[in-house]
């Protein structure tokens, strides 16, 4: 509750029209002009609202007076008009004009200079100081880096080097990555509840490339525009290509509020609808204006979180100060003229604005900084899924493959299986429901577990040794820093190859970007994305990446940044159109680039590319060498060579010499030594111009990659829309559009960087239809190579389009007009994720009730320091700690809720509706640590039989003469009260580890005993055991059990151990759980 100083009449403030400006302008950034939005991060601040209100409008300004009024600043005007009084009437009396009076002019200045110091004006001078301070930075929700120097040019930093590359954004995280359909929600004056939710919304396909001249708009839903949920009121909306190319989003916007204020089922929601909210610029606006603006904006652009917004704007401030506060020109005059007075003023006004900038700032910086902690902290796993070929699965799994409906009715959609003959199976008929017969005859269906109940699925992966190993590839639903932050600890320094296609921001593609803003929100995307990735990278490994005209020159200059200035290794020139453009208005662009780095390019060479039948065609024979086919080359050369002029006779007696400007590029004696080996060809008769033969069986066994790539060699556009309809199905043709890349040329980029097992690694953060997994696929089905792929996806399209294509390609990676056309030789098995994304951890978020004696303390505060006043400890809090201790929720990690490992849930909208689902802790936390699975064990139910020992009172378990505990007391049972998932890997260094998921009865002394139990059964404490790290959620004596083996323990012969137990830590999942999921991730300490 507040205290009732607050609610208490604030101190009487002037209220000029510069103050009113600043409080506009404060109350914007701190986003309080949007009291009635209740979602996101709007909740969390106005459940403090009138608390931040107070602060802002009563608060600052009563600081600035007391600053004024401590500078002892008076109205010193006054005097001097009484003075000035005196000496207009002395003039008249003396009979001449006053304003020739030296004296009159004397006082009339001073009057004026002397009004700048009045405090009213100083006052009016601090606001107006303030208001430009802030309000050059501030850009409709962004902080924009623009470091300001004199006379309106600009500064950046600079630190010596020989070129520097800067935008606007630098210091800025880009989030938004993908159009926001989060929940929208905002409340009328009775507090009742609006809710806007995209039911309809077409993404693009493929890099999200927009139709030009069809751009998406909201517009209200045809179907159900309106309706009741729990007593809120739900509009729906399409989020749709419009025909209309002309149609602004703010008609639209116009139309849809009279079309809901119109609608029956508005009735008793249009007076609250319909409730004016103006502004300056549009004082009849309604409140369903208002937040029509809001939504259809607030999915439309890119906004970004600054990096280090109080180190910014502190260091902004001190210039800001000393280049347009403190007028020092002023001040020397002053000085010089011994006016105190104005000498006072101005340092009085600059020592305000510091001091209220200031604390605006930190109120600022804790804002941004708690959202920059929300966009870096590693992202929950929402779901774990795994499609295997039915090769990699145990066959005592396919009674219960074969009863499963939903995956046989996912295989006629994908596979056609009920098209397949009897005969080609060898009479083994498709039937409904599917057989065991059938399976077996068909080893390369793709099983997605998505299809079976949790128990299956456990017992599946359980079955399944070296499991993340065995896995060829990883699909990720996600935006890609999210992606790249999470995986960063497993696959670092362990990527073979990075192939990118991001978007072009070519202007009229889809990626979103503030106004004026285009190319530096770009930059700002791909910096920090290639950064996180480029850790990845093995130290010597290339990253490739496809890019047109549009940022081919910011795109290197970002990679000279992340990588050093000697990663550039060439610029590749794919020749992608099969046909030119005769409509284009200067040239047809017939080219994309593929821009080629290596952060080590002196330690990478690309790999030869394989001859073709046609380069070795052109070797022959005619004179039946004994050394086998050669081609021959020119002996000359038009570069100067001294001791390249020389005759040389034929053996047919004709002279022969270079040509007029041109030399032998070999000496008479290299030329004679040559000849007498038979390596000169002077032709069939003997009298040819002498060339140097050149052996098949001498030169590489492969050609140097080249830096064009023509279409007939890696596939042009077509050729990849051809492929992509021919395996994804598509309503319309158009939607396939021409960003989609060959599957050839991915496989030319996958020989170009193979090693030479041919079992890389290769990652796409950019994946779009899943161009780069199936162009994998199918170069190791043509050279039996097993390399794997790592991809990530953000669109909605990914289960549709993305996944639906990596699963047919593992069945068959050729396929035409929807069918398979050649089986793949080996079997397949992936993951694939969905994570948490940051418009969820937004969701999620709660303010928790202050604790009672910390408002009591402020309440007292409050009172010493006078009505209505706030205290200095009030305000100190809300400025700076407020966030980090009341902001609470799933998504910040809820540490109490680990007692039951399989409970934990978010709130996340799914097709428009918010539904909790539960969090695969276990899939997160092997992320987090960066542990290669080994063995992910299906979870147990244990029945515990305590005994009770009279000596001491205490819980004990039964042993055996050995010393172990007896094997029935702690039984498996399907009803046991003790519930444990044993997950075992090895660390990025290699060593061995594992980690007991256990759910929690909240009796320590019985949980404890079943954890004792289930250590030994699982050996963890066996003398001989490799495991040198334990991760156990709960409080815990596991590592007492480790290092305090009785005395004479045996083992299970009953054989006296001999060694002593190795060392090894046991962690508190929870602890590690809360620092990686908030720090860069680092499994360096935890040994």
């Amino acid at each position: 509750m507040m205290s009732s100083n607050l609610t208490a009449p604030a101190p009487a403030i002037r209220e000029s029209e510069a103050l009113k400006q600043l409080i506009r302008r404060l109350e914007e950034m701190f986003q309080l002009d949007r009291g009635d939005l209740d979602f996101g991060i709007y909740r969390i601040m106005n459940f403090r609202r009138d608390e931040i209100l107070r602060f802002l409008r009563s608060e600052l300004p009563a600081r600035a007076e007391e600053a004024v009024r401590a500078a002892g600043i008076g109205d010193g005007a006054a005097a001097l008009r009484r003075e000035l009084d005196k000496a207009i009437a002395g003039a008249r009396e003396a009979g001449f004009d006053p304003e020739a009076s030296p004296r009159v002019r004397e006082l009339r200045a001073d009057i004026a200079r002397a009004g700048n110091t009045a405090p009213d004006t100083l006052l009016d001078q601090i606001w107006t100081a303030l208001d430009r301070f802030f309000g050059r930075y501030y850009d409709e929700g962004d902080f924009i880096a623009q470091r300001r120097g004199r006379d309106g040019v600009y500064l950046i930093p600079y630190e010596g080097e020989e070129v520097k590359l800067h935008w606007a954004n630098k210091d800025q995280y880009y989030v938004k990555s993908s159009e926001s359909f989060a929940n929208y929600v905002f409340r009328l004056e009775d507090g009742r509840a609006v809710r806007f939710r995209v039911v309809s919304a077409e993404t693009e396909r493929d890099n999200n490339k927009e139709a030009k001249g069809k751009q998406r708009r909201f517009r209200l839903a045809g179907d159900q525009p309106l309706a009741e949920e729990d007593g809120d009121l739900i509009v729906h909306f399409t989020y749709q290509a419009d025909e209309d190319d002309k149609r602004r989003q703010d008609a639209l916007n116009a139309d849809t509020a009279e079309r809901i204020l119109a609608l029956p089922e508005a009735a008793g929601w249009a007076a609250g609808l319909a409730a004016p909210a103006p502004t300056e610029k549009d004082d009849k606006r309604r409140l369903i204006d208002k937040h029509l603006t809001i939504f259809t904006a607030k999915n439309s652009f890119d906004y970004f979180i600054h990096k280090d917004l109080k180190g910014f704007l502190a260091r902004e401030l001190d210039l800001f100060l000393d280049r347009e506060v403190l007028n020092r020109r002023a001040l020397n005059e002053a000085r010089r003229a011994n006016r105190m007075e104005q000498i006072a003023a101005e340092l009085a006004k600059a020592e305000a604005v510091e001091r209220i900038a200031t604390e605006v700032i930190e109120f600022l910086a804790q804002i941004e900084e708690f959202q920059k902690r929300l966009w870096l902290k590693k992202k929950f796993v929402l779901d774990t899924q795994w499609c295997l070929t039915l090769d990699r699965i145990d066959a005592k799994f396919y009674p219960e493959i074969a009863a499963s409906e939903a995956q046989r009715r996912e295989w006629v959609e994908l596979f056609a299986i009920d098209e397949i003959r009897a005969e080609r199976l060898g009479d083994v008929a498709y039937s409904e429901p599917l057989t065991e017969a059938f399976l077996r005859a068909n080893p390369f269906l793709v099983l997605d577990t998505k299809h079976f109940d949790e128990d299956f699925k456990a017992r599946l992966l359980a079955s399944i040794d070296d499991l993340d190993d065995r896995m060829d590839g990883l699909l990720v639903h996600s935006e890609n820093f999210g992606a790249l932050n999470l995986t960063s600890a497993r696959f670092r320094s362990r990527v073979d190859c990075i192939y990118i296609d991001p978007p072009y921001n070519t202007g009229s593609d889809d990626f979103v970007y503030k106004d004026s803003y285009q190319h530096s929100s770009w930059s700002s995307m791909l910096m920090d994305r290639v950064l996180l990735a480029s850790n990845m990278l093995k130290a010597n490994a290339p990253i490739f990446t496809s890019i047109s005209d549009d940022e081919c020159y910011n795109l290197q200059k970002l990679y000279e940044t992340i990588l050093g200035s000697n990663s550039f290794v060439a610029n590749v020139i794919w020749v992608k159109n099969f046909s030119p453009k005769n409509t284009a208005r200067h040239f047809s662009v017939d080219h994309d680039y593929i821009l080629v780095n290596s952060m080590n390019k002196d330690n990478w060479t690309p790999t030869l590319l394989p001859r073709s039948s046609e380069a070795d065609n052109r070797y022959t024979n005619p004179d039946n060498d004994h050394r086998g086919v050669w081609s021959s080359s020119d002996l000359t050369a038009r570069n100067y060579y001294g001791d390249g002029q020389y005759e040389v006779t034929s053996p047919s007696g004709d002279l022969f010499r270079p040509t007029m400007g041109t030399y032998w590029r070999i000496s008479k004696q290299k030329f004679e030594e040559m000849d007498k080996d038979g390596r000169i060809w002077w032709g069939r008769e003997g009298n040819n111009m002498p060339r140097q033969k050149r052996f098949l069986s001498e030169v590489k066994q492969g050609i140097v990659p080249q830096t064009v790539w023509r279409y007939e060699d890696v596939g042009h556009t077509q050729d990849a829309k051809r492929e992509l309809l021919s395996i994804v199905p598509y309503k319309r043709t158009e939607d396939v559009l021409n960003t989609v890349k060959p599957t050839k040329l991915i496989s030319r980029i996958c020989n170009v960087t193979d090693n030479p097992s041919k079992n890389g690694l290769i990652v796409d953060f950019f994946a779009g239809s899943g161009s780069t997994a199936h162009g994998i696929i199918r170069t190791n089905h043509e050279d039996g190579g097993f390399r794997k792929f790592f991809i990530i996806e953000v669109s909605d399209y990914f289960e549709a389009v993305t996944l639906l294509r990596v699963k047919r390609a593992a069945y068959a990676p050729m396929w035409k007009d929807g069918r398979p056309q050649e089986l793949t030789k080996r079997g397949y098995a992936f993951k694939y994720i969905r994570l948490e994304s940051y418009e969820d951890a937004l969701e999620n978020l709660a303010l928790a009730e202050r604790p009672k004696d910390l408002e009591d303390l402020f309440s007292a505060k409050d009172r010493e320091a006078g009505p209505g006043r706030m205290s200095e400890l009030r305000i100190r809090y809300m400025l700076s700690r407020m966030l980090a201790t009341e902001a609470k929720g799933a998504s910040l990690l809820d540490i109490e809720e680990f007692r039951d490992p399989t409970g934990y849930t978010l709130t996340v909208l799914r097709d428009g509706v918010e539904t909790p689902v539960r969090v695969d802790l276990v899939e997160t936390f092997s992320w987090l640590i960066g542990m290669t699975v080994k063995k992910l064990h299906a979870p147990r139910r244990y029945r515990s039989a305590f005994v009770r020992d009279p000596r001491h009172g205490r819980l004990v378990w039964p042993r055996r003469a050995n010393g172990r505990i007896d094997r029935d007391a702690f039984r498996t049972d399907p009803e046991g009260a003790h519930w444990f998932r044993l997950v075992e890997g090895t660390l990025p260094g290699g060593e061995a580890a594992v980690v007991i998921w256990r759910s929690l009865t909240g009796d320590a002394e019985t949980d404890n005993l079943a954890l004792d139990a289930f250590a030994e059964a699982a050996r963890l404490n066996a003398r001989d055991s490799e495991v040198r790290v334990v991760w156990v959620n709960g409080d815990n004596n596991l590592q007492n059990l480790r290092l305090a083996a009785p005395e004479g323990d045996q083992d299970e012969d009953g054989e006296d151990g001999a060694a002593p137990p190795i060392a090894m830590k046991v962690r508190l999942i929870e602890e590690d759980f809360q620092r990686l999921m908030f720090a860069d991730t680092d499994t360096s300490g935890i040994l």
